[in-house]
């Protein structure tokens, strides 16, 4: 290999561009030729196998095969074996049946941290709830997932939060502590996928689910301490 590029570079060096002339190379044998020709032959042949290996492709149950041509959307692909125009077209698979999740107000990665700045919420008469959720959603409609949102869940998490504290807002604190919960849940629901359709996220919103709404530790407090008040007067 190394004697065929040393040949190549000295018929380039022969070449004689000032007057036109070509010279012959000093010494090509016959061998050397011939692996020239193949080496003609054999990287075509690999970028051809390359291209068509590259073109064929897999998409498993649940998921969605998003075609771009040079960088724009272009088609989707259904689960199954197919083929996409090698060197223009990209691939990406999106699962549109996996439920996702994103917590408001807490954190379970590690342990449960209690997030206050996102639970800490107003309601209709003024006073302040402790208010923590659970918002499950999926992919609806992936080419919009992928290309209109630059941070999908960070948009779900901060959208979510506005509908939760907007609906916590229209209620009273005695409803959101007792029997307004589900409301309190369908409304959220309803307003977060009205806001993130007029994104055109392409996300559909399958569940709010409020884990805590309670007054702030330091009202219990307060409330527990009244209590024993009243009851040693």
């Amino acid at each position: 290999m190394f004697r065929l590029i040393k040949l190549i570079i000295e018929f380039l060096n022969n070449l004689d561009n000032r007057n036109g002339s070509v010279r012959k190379p000093s010494s090509i044998d016959p061998s050397s030729l011939k692996s020239l020709k193949k080496l003609a032959i054999y990287i075509p042949a690999f970028f051809i196998l390359l291209g068509v290996l590259s073109s064929i492709y897999t998409i498993d149950p649940g998921e969605v095969g998003v075609i771009q041509r040079f960088g724009k959307f272009a088609s989707y692909s259904n689960p199954g074996l197919h083929l996409k125009v090698p060197f223009t077209d990209s691939l990406t698979k999106v699962n549109v049946e996996k439920v996702r999740r994103i917590e408001i107000g807490f954190r379970s990665d590690r342990g449960r941290i209690n997030i206050t700045q996102e639970s800490l919420m107003i309601t209709k008469d003024e006073n302040i709830v402790d208010a923590q959720a659970i918002i499950q959603w999926k992919i609806k409609e992936p080419s919009n997932y992928l290309f209109n949102v630059a941070n999908p869940e960070l948009t779900i998490k901060n959208t979510a939060e506005v509908a939760l504290r907007s609906v916590v807002g229209t209620t009273k604190i005695d409803d959101a502590l007792t029997t307004g919960r589900d409301l309190i849940q369908v409304k959220t629901k309803d307003f977060l996928q009205i806001l993130l359709d007029s994104y055109t996220s392409g996300v559909q919103i399958t569940d709010v689910k409020l884990q805590i709404v309670d007054p702030p530790e330091e009202v219990k407090e307060l409330l527990k301490h009244l209590g024993q008040s009243r009851r040693v007067a």
